[in-house]
């Protein structure tokens, strides 16, 4: 399978004298591409390490005198690893040597015809580039066919010069980590072997070449040498990628063939053996790994930087298909060359410029889009300025394809780029500096460099500075583009965008920010208005944050530390902690105690299933919040703006914009929350006027715009003093029948609901305002008629009823007691709406259960039977508490033994066996025999159809229940088979003992359908002493004996050859007895 290069050697000199012929008589594409692919083979089969064979078995047994008489026994033999033996070409000096002639004789020639090209003297047309691309193809395959030979390094000074100039920004060099060379063997490692000079010679040559060629090329400029410029692209690959190993795709490919062929050879997890090809294709993967880990950090020289020099030209020619390799081979190289980007990217702010040709901006654009370029010019504080400046500045061109390449920038910029925080590089943890502190006590005296660890600690430093002072400068370019009266809108979006990012939360903002965003809320476009509302959200809440935090890592980590908020322990909880939590929410709270005692609590985290040893509750705010002194111009500045009747007006404008949304807008509410939080009721005056119009307009978004602005008033009140609050409630009480009744319509009803799930959502129902609502509701819900002509009144309360549910969630408890009693006097409303409405609210508690079978069975009313069966379902599909699963199975059982209807028990049985499928995990062992006894009970019920429904649900648990069940209910039912005798047809006890014989012998058959795929040992003995002497009892015991035999058979079939082995020939006959009336062995 692979190639030798020592059998190559007994042809060397036909091979030289052929490839010689190839250079210089293969004048077509084809001829000259494949000819040098020839001589790329040759140079890497002589040059190269691989493994000469992949066969299935180690060399020695191949070559063993058994081998060839018994190697089908080996077929899928495998390895484990250590077992596998190579027999690996490693280059030999006649190869060597065989190489080196080549390269004088065939490849040097070359090179020198190529140079001779480059003269002034020589006309370019296209046979000029027709031999251009032929003597380079092969010159250029030569080297890569040698890139394992030997690795070219860069001298000392070469490195010291390298290692300053990286892409890392503001980095000591000594803290820039490097790879360690790994040993891979190379065949020309000594710098004094007189071969490694020659070939290192030839490569001087070849880049020389390269270079001039570049030059040539870009001066003449002409169509007709597009295949040359791709050509010479070509090699600055070769001579840039691979040096000292194969270009990094054959690494890529060699790793995804190991990972493919082992995915196709692996049986199961943990696999350790595998066959002897994959051992061989693993060892080549770790070769070229190694090889490649030699080459990911090149170091880049001035010839380096003169290659990617013309390639940035390149990158902007005039012709596509010029820049699209020059372009991809530029971002390759940054991959594995340090400080590329560095030198690229201030070519490309020179192309971005006005005046540029169109093609050459493309090209720009192009580089600055792929993500080694773009990503870096937004994450490195010393470029970030310099890519605002110049890629906003491209909006002069009105090209589409130029400004469509400028929003994919644009897109890729603003996922990559990130909002740092430097407060956790000044976090001071003590535990941090002790450990610090005895690593370094366990390094050894003479390489303790404190005097490097406060260098490098000052350099933070410096760095933490350069980047503020690049933050503001980019800050500030982008707050001149915002402004800016000559910016398109999606440059002014852009920018905002970044503007937003830029909002540190340990940086102060500036008032010049406040004063560009405010603005910005009431602009015309809509994506505008939104990142504005964000951005001040945003920076309020880091504000916030850095006011009532005293530790960095608190901003680092974004912890609001509330003045107002207390972790209060919970002594003892008992079942009556709960209780008593809850019922503390139906008593007024004392304002005054609040104040000096944490009582409120709006997010809850534990109580609803146990109780945490402690709990976090709030204070009831006692004055005005001071912010932190280093924003107070930021709030002055956007108080300035809120206190104006105009703003508001403003606002409301582009809230009650027609969108037909059926609820509010969670972002303008929160915008509108940060308001009246952070700048307490100050905005109230000002802001009364436009929401009283908006809620005396009845028109749908009119109505959802002051649902907004009410909800965020209402969430901003949090931390009002008390007379703000009660002054705000004044306002709102006389307000709230005509908010929430004579202004509401069927459109806006879902807007309204929204605002009462936020309002009330994660709040203490203790606090004024929603307190005041659900007060309102419960009121509402008890006087309200709820079979008035029109139902929309009725609907409005079951809507809003069951948003407050919503929202306070299990903490809704203390109130359900009246809803229920209230909504259960109105199961029988007129409307069906309403009655739709009081099922869904039902659906919460457990007393309905015999009512919705019993409304199950009505004839005369279909509609409400069908949804109370959907009801009955979804039920026992749910999961209750644990505590209320014997409240259920009670009422299944009452509704099963008490009721005189059969349809009700009918249908009863399949929701038991539902149910017990569903909380299996949950009911005990006492509810398990209880659920079996009424299911026994059944068998003996009345109604013969009942009585088959419970074989069947009794079949279904005991698949489910444990083997003990099996067992007893086994002998209950022979015992009363046996016991049981029909006395003659005109005794009054015939119906009884008919029917008890006919409930032992459904037992049989549940127990037998229990188990449809395996045969029980009591399973023969069933059959033969007990359903085979009742094949000819009277109706219906003789066909249910018949059906059972039947579905035993048929559901044994695929494994009758076994359970058949379990049967004598008496239960065989008996069997058969069953199935056909007759015995065949009789």
């Amino acid at each position: 399978m692979y190639k030798d290069g020592r059998e190559l050697l007994p042809y060397k000199q036909e091979l030289k004298e052929t490839l010689m012929l190839l250079v210089d008589k293969t004048l077509s594409k084809r001829g000259y591409q494949w000819g040098s692919r020839l001589l790329y083979s040759v140079l890497l089969a002589c040059t190269n390490t691989y493994p000469l064979e992949d066969r299935f078995v180690n060399p020695d047994e191949w070559n063993g005198t058994a081998f060839l008489h018994s190697h089908h026994k080996k077929w899928g033999k495998l390895y484990r690893m250590g077992e596998t033996f190579i027999s690996w070409h490693v280059p030999s000096q006649p190869e060597l040597d065989f190489v080196m002639e080549l390269f004088d004789d065939v490849v040097s020639p070359t090179l020198g015809k190529l140079e001779d090209l480059l003269a002034d003297n020589v006309t370019r047309d296209l046979a000029w580039r027709s031999d251009f691309c032929r003597l380079l193809s092969y010159v250029q395959e030569a080297f890569s066919g040698i890139a394992g030979l030997m690795k070219e390094d860069a001298t000392k000074e070469e490195k010291e010069l390298y290692y300053a100039n990286t892409d890392l920004p503001e980095s000591l060099p000594e803290m820039v980590a490097w790879t360690a060379q790994i040993e891979v063997n190379y065949p020309l490692r000594d710098e004094k072997d007189l071969r490694r000079q020659k070939l290192l010679e030839h490569r001087r040559r070849f880049r020389e070449f390269l270079l001039k060629s570049s030059q040539v090329l870009r001066q003449q400029g002409e169509e007709n040498t597009v295949d040359a410029i791709h050509m010479v692209i070509s090699s600055f690959r070769t001579y840039l990628l691979e040096n000292g190993a194969p270009d990094i795709e054959d690494w890529g490919s060699l790793r995804n063939r190991y990972s493919n062929e082992k995915n196709v050879a692996r049986n199961y997890a943990g696999q350790q053996e595998w066959p002897r090809s994959l051992w061989i294709l693993h060892a080549r993967f770790y070769q070229a790994t190694r090889m490649r880990a030699n080459n990911i950090e090149r170091i880049r020289t001035k010839v380096e930087d003169s290659i990617i020099d013309e390639l940035i030209e390149w990158s902007m020619y005039i012709y596509a298909t010029v820049r699209i390799p020059a372009q991809n081979l530029l971002s390759r190289i940054s991959e594995v060359y340090d400080g590329v980007r560095r030198r690229v990217l201030p070519k490309v702010y020179e192309a971005l410029a006005p005046g540029t040709d169109d093609d050459r901006l493309k090209g720009a654009l192009y580089l600055l889009h792929y993500s080694n370029f773009g990503k870096y010019a937004v994450t490195d504080l010393r470029q970030f300025s310099l890519f605002i400046k110049h890629v906003f500045a491209c909006q002069h061109n009105e090209k589409p394809s130029i400004q469509n390449i400028i929003s994919a920038i644009f897109d890729s910029a603003l996922n990559n780029f990130i909002e740092r925080c430097h407060s956790i590089y000044r976090t001071h943890s003590q535990p941090l500096i002790d450990a610090a502190e005895e690593i370094l006590n366990t390094v050894p005296e003479p390489l303790r460099d404190r005097d490097f660890i406060k260098r490098n600690f000052e350099h933070c430093r410096n760095r933490e500075n350069t980047f503020l002072q690049s933050l503001q400068q980019a800050s500030e370019a982008l707050l001149a583009i915002g402004n800016s009266t000559s910016t398109h809108w999606r440059y002014h979006i852009v920018a905002l965008r970044i503007i937003r990012t830029l909002i540190q939360k340990d940086v102060t903002n500036t008032t010049a920010e406040m004063k560009y965003l405010i603005p910005k809320v009431t602009d015309d476009h809509p994506s505008i208005r939104y990142y504005s509302q964000r951005a001040i959200m945003k920076m309020t809440r880091y504000i916030k944050i850095r006011t009532f935090t005293q530790r960095e890592e608190d901003i680092s980590l974004q912890i609001n530390r509330s003045p107002l908020r207390r972790m209060v322990p919970i002594h003892q909880p008992s079942e009556h902690t709960t209780d008593k939590y809850l019922a503390d929410f139906m008593q007024p709270l004392d304002w005054v105690l609040a104040q000096d005692q944490p009582l409120l609590q709006d997010k809850m985290s534990s109580g609803w299933l146990a109780w945490e040893e402690q709990v976090s509750l709030r204070l009831a705010p006692s004055s005005s919040i001071e912010w932190e002194p280093a924003s107070q111009a930021v709030f002055d500045e956007f108080r300035l703006s809120c206190l104006k009747p105009e703003f508001w007006e403003a606002l409301k404008v582009h809230y009650a914009e027609e969108n037909q949304s059926s609820s509010v807008n969670w972002d303008n509410v929160s915008f509108v929350k940060t308001i009246f939080q952070v700048l307490g009721n100050s905005p109230w005056e000002a802001f009364l006027p436009t929401l009283e119009k908006l809620l005396a307009d009845k028109e749908q978004n009119k109505q959802r715009a002051a649902a907004e602005l009410l909800a965020g008033v209402i969430a901003g009140s949090k931390n009002w003093d008390f007379p703000a609050q009660n002054k705000l409630k004044e306002w709102l009480s006389p307000q709230l029948p005509t908010i929430l009744g004579q202004n509401l319509k069927t459109d806006t009803l879902g807007i309204w609901t929204s605002f009462i799930e936020y309002t009330l959502g994660n709040r203490d129902p203790r606090r004024i305002f929603p307190q005041l609502i659900i007060e309102f509701l419960m009121r509402e819900n008890q006087t309200m008629e709820y079979n008035q002509e029109l139902s929309f009144d009725a609907i409005r309360i079951c809507c809003f009823t069951q948003s407050m549910a919503e929202a306070l969630g299990w903490r809704f408890r203390p109130w359900i007691g009246p809803i229920v009693d209230r909504h259960w006097q109105e199961l029988a409303s007129d409307h069906d709406e309403v009655r739709a409405y009081i099922a869904d609210a039902l659906q919460l508690f457990d007393k309905i259960m015999p009512e919705l079978l019993h409304m199950s069975e009505l004839n005369d009313n279909v509609d409400l039977a069908s949804r109370a069966g959907y009801l009955l379902t979804r039920t026992c599909g749910v999961s209750p508490p644990r505590e209320l699963i014997p409240q259920f199975l009670e009422a299944i059982f009452t509704s099963i033994k008490e009721s005189p209807s059969w349809r009700i028990r009918l249908k009863a049985l399949p929701l038991l066996q539902v149910f017990y499928f569903r909380q299996m995990s949950l009911i005990s062992e006492v509810r398990v025999i209880q659920i079996l006894e009424v299911i026994c009970t059944c068998l003996d019920d009345e109604n013969i159809v009942v009585r088959e429904m419970a074989a069947t649900t009794l079949s279904g648990i005991l698949r489910c229940s444990p083997r003990q069940s099996v067992i007893t209910l086994k002998e209950r039912f022979r015992r009363l088979a046996r016991k049981t005798k029909l006395p003659p047809r005109d005794d009054p006890k015939y119906p009884i003992a008919l029917r008890t014989l006919h409930s032992a012998i459904l037992g049989i058959g549940a127990l037998l359908d229990a188990y449809p795929y395996s045969c029980p040992s009591w399973a023969p003995g069933l059959i033969v002493d007990v359903l085979s002497k009742h094949t000819h009892s009277p109706l219906p015991i003789s066909t249910t004996v018949r059906r059972i035999g039947t579905s035993f058979k048929r559901t044994h079939t695929d494994t009758w050859a076994e359970d058949q082995k379990k049967f004598d020939e008496d239960g065989l006959s008996a069997l058969s007895l069953l199935l056909t009336g007759s015995s065949y062995y009789a």
